[in-house]
């Protein structure tokens, strides 16, 4: 997790980091990068789903488990992925 988070551009950290360390909303998130609120909740969406997409790849490559395993796993990481982002954010 902590390398899919460090494997993230500049750009999608710092989104991140506006919306899950700062507390940025969207609105106010569009409001500092000039853009519309659609396209800042789609640089949100996109980070965090880069994030979930790497890490999958990367456990499914590491444990060798299988499909449904694989997908318990992330249904785990997915319900804590808030504080996860946190953590790693934090860190880097």
């Amino acid at each position: 997790f902590e390398a899919a988070v460090q494997a993230l551009s500049a750009e999608d950290r710092t989104v991140l980091s506006q919306h899950f360390i700062d507390g940025l909303n969207i609105d106010e998130i569009a409001l500092i990068h000039g853009v519309h609120r659609a396209t800042a909740a789609r640089w949100v969406v996109r980070a965090r789903d880069a994030i979930l997409a790497k890490t999958r790849a990367a456990l499914g490559a590491q444990l060798g488990t299988s499909e449904e395993e694989l997908e318990s796993i992330m249904r785990l990481i997915t319900s804590d992925l808030e504080v996860s982002i946190r953590r790693c954010l934090l860190a880097v």
